[in-house]
Protein backbone atom coordinates (compact mmCIF):
# COMPACT_ATOMS: atom_id res chain seq x y z
CA UNK A 1 0.00 0.00 0.00
CA UNK A 2 1.53 3.30 -1.04
CA UNK A 3 0.76 6.18 1.34
CA UNK A 4 0.08 8.32 -1.73
CA UNK A 5 -3.10 6.37 -2.49
CA UNK A 6 -4.87 8.17 0.37
CA UNK A 7 -4.10 11.60 -1.08
CA UNK A 8 -7.32 12.12 -3.12
CA UNK A 9 -9.44 11.28 -0.08
CA UNK A 10 -7.38 13.62 2.13
CA UNK A 11 -7.77 16.42 -0.41
CA UNK A 12 -11.55 16.07 -0.73
CA UNK A 13 -11.99 15.76 3.03
CA UNK A 14 -9.78 18.73 3.93
CA UNK A 15 -11.10 20.97 1.18
CA UNK A 16 -14.65 20.18 2.26
CA UNK A 17 -15.82 19.19 -1.20
CA UNK A 18 -16.21 15.87 -3.02
CA UNK A 19 -17.26 16.00 -6.70
CA UNK A 20 -20.19 13.92 -7.85
CA UNK A 21 -19.31 10.99 -10.14
CA UNK A 22 -20.91 12.82 -13.07
CA UNK A 23 -18.75 15.86 -12.28
CA UNK A 24 -15.61 13.74 -12.45
CA UNK A 25 -16.84 12.38 -15.79
CA UNK A 26 -17.43 15.88 -17.12
CA UNK A 27 -13.96 16.95 -16.01
CA UNK A 28 -12.36 14.03 -17.82
CA UNK A 29 -14.35 14.82 -20.95
CA UNK A 30 -12.87 18.33 -20.87
CA UNK A 31 -9.37 16.90 -20.32
CA UNK A 32 -9.66 14.66 -23.36
CA UNK A 33 -10.99 17.51 -25.47
CA UNK A 34 -7.92 19.55 -24.53
CA UNK A 35 -5.20 16.89 -24.55
CA UNK A 36 -6.18 14.09 -26.91
CA UNK A 37 -4.59 15.78 -29.93
CA UNK A 38 -1.27 16.70 -28.29
CA UNK A 39 0.36 13.70 -29.96
CA UNK A 40 -0.89 14.79 -33.39
CA UNK A 41 -3.75 12.30 -33.61
CA UNK A 42 -7.31 12.58 -32.27
CA UNK A 43 -7.81 8.96 -31.26
CA UNK A 44 -9.66 9.04 -27.94
CA UNK A 45 -6.37 8.51 -26.06
CA UNK A 46 -3.97 10.79 -24.21
CA UNK A 47 -0.59 9.65 -25.52
CA UNK A 48 1.32 12.74 -24.40
CA UNK A 49 0.24 13.04 -20.73
CA UNK A 50 3.22 15.14 -19.63
CA UNK A 51 2.23 17.81 -22.16
CA UNK A 52 -1.33 17.93 -20.82
CA UNK A 53 -1.33 21.20 -18.89
CA UNK A 54 -5.09 21.26 -18.41
CA UNK A 55 -6.04 23.41 -15.42
CA UNK A 56 -9.36 22.76 -13.69
CA UNK A 57 -9.68 26.52 -13.10
CA UNK A 58 -10.66 26.82 -16.76
CA UNK A 59 -13.91 25.01 -15.95
CA UNK A 60 -15.13 27.35 -13.21
CA UNK A 61 -18.50 28.81 -14.16
CA UNK A 62 -19.14 26.30 -16.94
CA UNK A 63 -22.05 23.88 -16.76
CA UNK A 64 -22.23 20.12 -17.08
CA UNK A 65 -25.07 17.59 -17.17
CA UNK A 66 -25.61 14.83 -14.63
CA UNK A 67 -27.26 12.10 -16.68
CA UNK A 68 -28.40 10.20 -13.59
CA UNK A 69 -31.00 12.85 -12.77
CA UNK A 70 -30.82 14.96 -15.94
CA UNK A 71 -29.80 18.03 -13.94
CA UNK A 72 -27.48 20.76 -15.13
CA UNK A 73 -24.87 21.84 -12.62
CA UNK A 74 -22.04 24.40 -12.55
CA UNK A 75 -18.35 23.87 -11.91
CA UNK A 76 -17.21 25.84 -8.88
CA UNK A 77 -13.86 27.02 -7.57
CA UNK A 78 -13.99 24.19 -5.04
CA UNK A 79 -14.00 21.72 -7.93
CA UNK A 80 -10.91 23.36 -9.41
CA UNK A 81 -8.98 23.27 -6.12
CA UNK A 82 -9.79 19.62 -5.47
CA UNK A 83 -9.03 18.43 -9.00
CA UNK A 84 -5.77 20.32 -9.35
CA UNK A 85 -4.51 19.01 -6.00
CA UNK A 86 -5.42 15.42 -6.89
CA UNK A 87 -3.61 15.67 -10.23
CA UNK A 88 -0.62 17.36 -8.63
CA UNK A 89 -0.18 14.53 -6.15
CA UNK A 90 0.98 14.69 -2.53
CA UNK A 91 2.62 18.10 -2.17
CA UNK A 92 3.48 19.73 1.13
CA UNK A 93 2.29 23.25 2.03
CA UNK A 94 5.90 24.28 1.35
CA UNK A 95 5.56 23.06 -2.23
CA UNK A 96 7.64 19.88 -2.01
CA UNK A 97 6.24 17.15 -4.23
CA UNK A 98 6.31 13.76 -2.51
CA UNK A 99 4.83 11.58 -5.22
CA UNK A 100 2.81 11.67 -8.41
CA UNK A 101 -0.91 12.26 -8.74
CA UNK A 102 -3.58 10.50 -10.78
CA UNK A 103 -2.70 10.95 -14.48
CA UNK A 104 -4.92 13.42 -16.28
CA UNK A 105 -7.65 11.56 -18.12
CA UNK A 106 -7.52 8.52 -15.81
CA UNK A 107 -10.61 7.35 -13.97
CA UNK A 108 -11.15 8.91 -10.54
CA UNK A 109 -13.50 6.31 -9.07
CA UNK A 110 -10.83 4.11 -7.44
CA UNK A 111 -8.72 6.50 -5.38
CA UNK A 112 -11.16 9.43 -5.46
CA UNK A 113 -14.34 7.48 -4.92
CA UNK A 114 -17.40 9.29 -3.60
CA UNK A 115 -20.73 8.27 -2.14
CA UNK A 116 -23.80 10.28 -3.07
CA UNK A 117 -25.94 10.88 0.00
CA UNK A 118 -29.72 11.18 0.07
CA UNK A 119 -29.51 14.98 -0.12
CA UNK A 120 -27.56 14.79 -3.38
CA UNK A 121 -24.15 15.78 -2.04
CA UNK A 122 -21.08 13.57 -2.34
CA UNK A 123 -18.95 12.19 0.49
CA UNK A 124 -15.36 11.01 -0.11
CA UNK A 125 -14.58 7.32 0.32
CA UNK A 126 -11.03 6.07 0.96
CA UNK A 127 -9.82 3.29 -1.33
CA UNK A 128 -10.54 -0.03 0.42
CA UNK A 129 -6.94 -1.34 0.47
CA UNK A 130 -5.62 2.03 1.64
CA UNK A 131 -8.36 2.19 4.26
CA UNK A 132 -7.32 -1.20 5.62
CA UNK A 133 -3.63 -0.33 5.49
CA UNK A 134 -4.00 2.88 7.44
CA UNK A 135 -6.12 1.25 10.11
CA UNK A 136 -3.97 -1.87 10.49
CA UNK A 137 -0.43 -0.66 9.83
CA UNK A 138 -0.30 3.10 10.24
CA UNK A 139 -2.58 3.92 13.15
CA UNK A 140 -2.88 0.31 14.36
CA UNK A 141 -6.42 1.13 15.39
CA UNK A 142 -9.35 -0.42 13.52
CA UNK A 143 -11.67 2.26 14.88
CA UNK A 144 -9.56 5.25 13.83
CA UNK A 145 -11.62 7.79 11.90
CA UNK A 146 -9.75 8.64 8.68
CA UNK A 147 -11.90 11.76 8.34
CA UNK A 148 -9.77 13.21 11.14
CA UNK A 149 -6.61 13.22 9.00
CA UNK A 150 -5.44 16.75 8.24
CA UNK A 151 -2.80 17.64 5.67
CA UNK A 152 -0.23 17.83 8.47
CA UNK A 153 -1.30 14.39 9.74
CA UNK A 154 -1.01 12.97 6.23
CA UNK A 155 2.59 14.06 5.73
CA UNK A 156 3.54 13.09 9.28
CA UNK A 157 2.23 9.54 8.78
CA UNK A 158 3.76 9.53 5.30
CA UNK A 159 7.19 9.88 6.89
CA UNK A 160 6.29 7.38 9.59
CA UNK A 161 5.40 4.71 7.05
CA UNK A 162 8.77 5.10 5.38
CA UNK A 163 10.53 4.67 8.71
CA UNK A 164 8.44 1.64 9.71
CA UNK A 165 8.18 -0.31 6.48
CA UNK A 166 10.70 0.79 3.85
CA UNK A 167 13.27 -1.77 4.99
CA UNK A 168 10.61 -4.50 4.83
CA UNK A 169 8.60 -3.86 1.66
CA UNK A 170 10.52 -1.07 -0.06
CA UNK A 171 10.74 -1.52 -3.84
CA UNK A 172 12.49 1.67 -4.92
CA UNK A 173 16.12 0.50 -4.93
CA UNK A 174 17.43 1.32 -8.44
CA UNK A 175 20.54 -0.88 -8.13
CA UNK A 176 19.75 -3.91 -10.30
CA UNK A 177 23.38 -4.88 -10.81
CA UNK A 178 22.99 -8.26 -9.08
CA UNK A 179 19.94 -9.08 -11.20
CA UNK A 180 21.84 -8.10 -14.34
CA UNK A 181 24.94 -10.06 -13.33
CA UNK A 182 22.89 -13.24 -13.07
CA UNK A 183 21.63 -12.78 -16.62
CA UNK A 184 18.18 -11.55 -15.60
CA UNK A 185 15.89 -9.92 -18.14
CA UNK A 186 12.84 -7.86 -17.26
CA UNK A 187 9.92 -6.31 -19.14
CA UNK A 188 7.52 -3.86 -17.52
CA UNK A 189 4.42 -2.53 -19.24
CA UNK A 190 2.04 0.02 -17.77
CA UNK A 191 -1.13 1.81 -18.80
CA UNK A 192 -0.84 5.59 -19.02
CA UNK A 193 -4.37 5.88 -17.62
CA UNK A 194 -3.69 3.77 -14.54
CA UNK A 195 -5.50 5.52 -11.65
CA UNK A 196 -4.06 3.32 -8.90
CA UNK A 197 -0.33 2.80 -9.48
CA UNK A 198 0.94 5.95 -11.15
CA UNK A 199 2.82 5.26 -14.41
CA UNK A 200 4.96 8.35 -13.74
CA UNK A 201 6.43 6.47 -10.79
CA UNK A 202 7.62 3.61 -13.00
CA UNK A 203 9.18 6.07 -15.44
CA UNK A 204 10.94 7.79 -12.56
CA UNK A 205 12.25 4.48 -11.30
CA UNK A 206 13.59 3.55 -14.74
CA UNK A 207 15.42 6.85 -15.02
CA UNK A 208 17.02 6.21 -11.64
CA UNK A 209 18.10 2.72 -12.75
CA UNK A 210 19.53 4.24 -15.94
CA UNK A 211 21.45 6.81 -13.91
CA UNK A 212 23.34 3.94 -12.27
CA UNK A 213 23.61 1.81 -15.41
CA UNK A 214 23.44 3.60 -18.78
CA UNK A 215 23.16 0.17 -20.45
CA UNK A 216 19.96 -0.68 -18.60
CA UNK A 217 18.13 -1.43 -21.87
CA UNK A 218 20.39 -4.46 -22.27
CA UNK A 219 18.46 -6.23 -19.51
CA UNK A 220 15.40 -4.13 -18.57
CA UNK A 221 12.85 -2.40 -20.81
CA UNK A 222 9.63 -0.54 -20.04
CA UNK A 223 6.61 -0.02 -22.30
CA UNK A 224 3.62 2.30 -21.87
CA UNK A 225 0.16 2.14 -23.40
CA UNK A 226 -2.13 5.20 -23.61
CA UNK A 227 -5.73 4.66 -22.53
CA UNK A 228 -5.11 1.55 -20.44
CA UNK A 229 -6.12 1.54 -16.79
CA UNK A 230 -4.86 -0.58 -13.91
CA UNK A 231 -3.41 -3.72 -15.57
CA UNK A 232 -6.22 -3.67 -18.14
CA UNK A 233 -9.40 -1.84 -19.09
CA UNK A 234 -9.93 1.12 -21.37
CA UNK A 235 -9.58 1.50 -25.14
CA UNK A 236 -5.78 1.31 -25.29
CA UNK A 237 -3.84 -1.66 -26.60
CA UNK A 238 -2.51 -4.30 -24.20
CA UNK A 239 0.40 -6.71 -24.78
CA UNK A 240 -0.56 -9.94 -26.51
CA UNK A 241 2.69 -11.91 -26.35
CA UNK A 242 4.80 -10.40 -23.56
CA UNK A 243 5.75 -13.68 -21.85
CA UNK A 244 6.98 -15.24 -25.09
CA UNK A 245 8.88 -12.07 -25.95
CA UNK A 246 10.52 -12.17 -22.53
CA UNK A 247 11.31 -15.85 -23.02
CA UNK A 248 12.93 -15.14 -26.38
CA UNK A 249 15.06 -12.48 -24.73
CA UNK A 250 16.19 -14.82 -21.96
CA UNK A 251 16.68 -17.95 -24.03
CA UNK A 252 17.73 -16.57 -27.42
CA UNK A 253 19.02 -13.09 -26.65
CA UNK A 254 16.30 -11.51 -28.80
CA UNK A 255 15.61 -8.21 -27.08
CA UNK A 256 12.08 -6.83 -27.66
CA UNK A 257 12.44 -3.84 -30.00
CA UNK A 258 8.70 -3.33 -29.48
CA UNK A 259 5.97 -5.10 -27.52
CA UNK A 260 3.16 -6.60 -29.61
CA UNK A 261 -0.19 -5.24 -28.42
CA UNK A 262 -3.81 -5.06 -29.51
CA UNK A 263 -7.26 -3.83 -28.46
CA UNK A 264 -10.90 -4.74 -28.95
CA UNK A 265 -11.58 -1.02 -29.34
CA UNK A 266 -11.03 0.71 -32.68
CA UNK A 267 -9.83 4.31 -32.73
CA UNK A 268 -12.25 6.71 -30.98
CA UNK A 269 -14.55 3.91 -29.82
CA UNK A 270 -16.15 4.22 -26.39
CA UNK A 271 -17.29 0.59 -26.28
CA UNK A 272 -15.63 -2.54 -27.62
CA UNK A 273 -16.32 -2.94 -31.32
CA UNK A 274 -16.63 -6.70 -31.18
CA UNK A 275 -18.10 -8.78 -28.38
CA UNK A 276 -16.64 -12.04 -29.67
CA UNK A 277 -13.11 -11.13 -28.65
CA UNK A 278 -11.85 -10.25 -32.12
CA UNK A 279 -9.06 -7.69 -32.50
CA UNK A 280 -10.10 -4.24 -33.73
CA UNK A 281 -6.75 -2.46 -33.49
CA UNK A 282 -3.08 -3.39 -33.34
CA UNK A 283 -0.13 -1.31 -32.22
CA UNK A 284 3.43 -2.13 -31.20
CA UNK A 285 4.44 -0.46 -27.95
CA UNK A 286 7.81 1.26 -28.03
CA UNK A 287 10.41 0.92 -25.26
CA UNK A 288 10.57 3.91 -22.91
CA UNK A 289 11.61 6.67 -23.46
CA UNK A 290 10.50 6.20 -27.08
CA UNK A 291 6.84 6.77 -27.89
CA UNK A 292 4.41 5.50 -30.52
CA UNK A 293 3.99 8.28 -33.06
CA UNK A 294 1.37 8.14 -35.79
CA UNK A 295 2.85 8.53 -39.30
CA UNK A 296 0.10 7.85 -41.83
CA UNK A 297 -2.46 5.29 -42.91
CA UNK A 298 -5.13 3.42 -40.95
CA UNK A 299 -4.62 4.31 -37.26
CA UNK A 300 -6.02 0.89 -36.33
CA UNK A 301 -2.96 -0.79 -37.90
CA UNK A 302 0.44 -1.13 -36.25
CA UNK A 303 2.18 -0.26 -39.54
CA UNK A 304 0.83 3.31 -39.26
CA UNK A 305 3.08 4.10 -36.30
CA UNK A 306 6.79 4.48 -35.64
CA UNK A 307 8.91 4.66 -32.52
CA UNK A 308 10.00 8.27 -32.03
CA UNK A 309 12.39 9.77 -29.53
CA UNK A 310 10.68 11.15 -26.44
CA UNK A 311 9.51 14.64 -27.32
CA UNK A 312 8.42 15.39 -23.77
CA UNK A 313 5.27 13.31 -23.99
CA UNK A 314 6.25 11.40 -20.83
CA UNK A 315 8.69 13.83 -19.18
CA UNK A 316 7.11 14.50 -15.79
CA UNK A 317 8.53 16.57 -12.92
CA UNK A 318 10.16 14.37 -10.31
CA UNK A 319 9.37 14.30 -6.58
CA UNK A 320 11.63 15.70 -3.91
CA UNK A 321 11.51 12.50 -1.87
CA UNK A 322 11.12 8.90 -2.94
CA UNK A 323 8.55 6.78 -1.10
CA UNK A 324 8.87 3.00 -0.95
CA UNK A 325 6.61 2.46 -4.00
Amino acid sequence: MSPATLWPFVVMNNEGYAPLPCEFDAVNAAVYAACDGLDGLMDGLISAPALCNFDANSLVGQTYLCASNNRTRTFTQKTAVVLNKIWQGPTTPQGQMKWFGIPKGANFSTLAGTYVSSNGTAIPIPFSITNSGYHNFVYKDLNYNLFNITYDDFFRTYRQQLQDYDSVIGTNDPDLSAFNARGGKMITWHGLADPLIMPQGNMYYYRRVAALDPFVADFYRQFYSPGVGHCSGGPGVVPTNAINQLRAWVENGTAPATLSAASLYPINATTAFATNGSIARRQNLCPYPYVNKYVSGDPNQASSYTCAGNTGWESFPTPGYVPFY
